[in-house]
């Protein structure tokens, strides 16, 4: 089994909402916890997958959206592939660049575009069937969440503590170290500071949701750029 050592807040909250319908049960966030890709044979096959213990997919995304201002659709800025086989307690994660080159099938004239724009430009269950031939990878299931979403699981669960990879200041804002409100984190510690001015910097012990959102969404900072993020 693989030991993955840094695992973004984003991916192991949105695994929590996936096995939440089961496992969890969090005051009515989750009312929604998976979605059954195409139609209900397949859905029937696919809970049927699951009671077998039978390896399984499934396919996770979060937009850039619902928080911040933003109202809008969004795009699928994380795209990420997670195989399951309950008998050889084995977990595969495969992260899908967000900038991959794609011909949106029926918007071809539109060529190119990348990957998160397919969800965007159609719906989540061509979202899921593009990118399940792209790969030529079967997905059974989807799991769509946006940063308001991520914010309320994070707080919802009390909170987290990570042990950060890097020292970076971010501002969800302008996603950059400008501004007053900004987050600071340290390289091996699991503690970080917030100020709303500038000047007062609060040390907290454990990040909640706004400082798990800023926490996952920093990239600039990262010698890996968004390689480095995912």
């Amino acid at each position: 089994m693989h030991k993955i050592r840094k695992i973004s807040l984003f991916v192991i909250f949105i695994l929590l909402i996936f096995v939440g319908y089961k496992y969890l049960s969090l005051s009515g966030l989750l009312k929604k916890t998976n979605i059954s890709i195409g139609d209900k044979s397949k859905s029937v096959k696919n809970n049927s997958t699951l009671s077998s213990k039978k390896p399984f997919s499934v396919l996770l995304l979060g937009t850039d959206t619902g928080d911040l201002g933003r109202t809008d659709k969004g795009r699928t800025d994380t795209l990420m592939i997670v195989t399951v086989n309950p008998k050889k307690k084995t977990t595969t994660m495969v992260s899908i660049p967000r900038d991959t080159m794609v011909a949106i099938p029926g918007l071809e004239d539109t060529f190119p575009q990348k990957i998160n724009a397919v969800y965007t430009f159609t719906d989540l269950n061509q979202t899921v069937n593009d990118i399940s031939k792209y790969l030529n990878v079967p997905i059974n299931f989807v799991a769509l969440v946006n940063m308001g979403g991520l914010i309320k699981m994070v707080d919802k669960v009390g909170g987290v503590k990570v042990k950060s990879p890097l020292s970076f200041a971010y501002n969800p804002y302008t996603a950059h170290d400008t501004g007053n409100d900004l987050y600071k984190f340290i390289k091996g510690s699991t503690s970080y500071y917030h100020t709303t001015n500038g000047v007062d910097w609060t040390k907290h012990k454990t990040m909640f949701g706004n400082a798990a959102l800023a926490f996952t969404r920093m990239c600039y900072d990262d010698p890996l750029g968004d390689y480095g993020r995912m």
